[in-house]
């Protein structure tokens, strides 16, 4: 029986160990009657002469990696698809916060805050009380992008409690108490 030796035609022979495909891009593979010479991986065509990869390219710096008749591209971060030709939208799942405007880059994106938040995502609300903007022991209300001032009685404003002032006739009456600010009627 071809392919067989021993006695009773019980042992296979390996017709590869003869090294029967002499060029190096060839792969011996046995049969139980013979032998094939097949391509070594990453080669194909008439005498497995050219990679898969070399005519199927991987875009933006993706890496080809070769099968049993076929490729793959294994694709950078931010970048998908079979070539690795689409980029990911990174702004697509809304990370922005707080109505910031979200600006795609390759493999990243960009937040640009509205007034009054900051951080990466925008999720962080500025205190605009921080700098203790209400004097003359006014109460800070921090609301979105500004701030408030509650005024103790004797003063006034939104933005800072200055001492109140009063039309006396034709005079401005400020009585100013040393050591501390303060505004009485007069």
């Amino acid at each position: 029986m071809p392919g067989f030796t021993g006695i009773d035609c019980s042992i296979n022979i390996n017709e590869c160990e003869s090294n029967p495909c002499k060029d190096p891009r060839f792969e011996c593979v046995d049969s139980v009657s013979g032998y094939a010479c097949k391509c070594q991986t990453g080669l194909n065509g008439e005498g497995c002469q050219s990679s898969m990869c070399s005519s199927h390219l991987c875009l933006n710096n993706g890496t080809c990696v070769e099968g049993p008749g076929d490729y793959a591209c294994i694709c950078q971060p931010g970048f998908t698809g079979a070539h690795c030709k689409d980029d990911i939208d990174e702004c697509a799942s809304n990370p922005c916060q707080n109505g910031a405007i979200c600006r795609d880059r390759v493999n990243e994106y960009s937040c640009f805050c509205v007034p009054g938040f900051q951080g990466y995502n925008c999720e962080i609300d500025i205190n605009e009380c921080a700098s203790r903007p209400c004097k003359n022991n006014g109460t800070c209300l921090n609301e979105m992008d500004h701030y408030l001032c509650k005024c103790i009685p004797g003063y006034t404003g939104t933005l800072s409690c200055s001492c109140t002032t009063l039309l006396v006739g034709l005079h401005l009456a400020i009585h100013v108490v040393p050591q501390r600010a303060c505004c009485w009627q007069v």
